[in-house]
């Protein structure tokens, strides 16, 4: 891979799937030099129960209440509860 003339990366093929071999801290300076840092980071909150709610396959809200009670999940914020939009079309 190339970024202005410059090797930043390589890769090979490997079972029909590329892997890539970055030059992490000469990427990263020729990014910040250009002023454009266009990595983004995503903050997920672990203890959502919308996220525990998807992740075991919408699981009904008594279910992972019943999860946390028998020690299975950590205690879990059900301040983001809301509706579904998954569920509602299943149904």
């Amino acid at each position: 891979m190339l970024k202005d003339n410059v090797v930043i990366g390589d890769g090979i093929l490997d079972d029909e799937l590329f892997i890539l071999y970055l030059n992490h801290s000469l990427y990263y300076s020729l990014m910040t030099m250009h002023g454009n840092v266009g990595i983004k980071c995503n903050i997920i909150n672990e203890r959502s129960f919308i996220l525990w709610h998807r992740r075991l396959s919408h699981i009904s809200i008594e279910r992972v209440k019943r999860l946390v009670n028998d020690g299975v999940l950590e205690a879990l914020d059900f301040t983001d509860f809301s509706t579904c939009v998954d569920c509602i079309k299943r149904k």
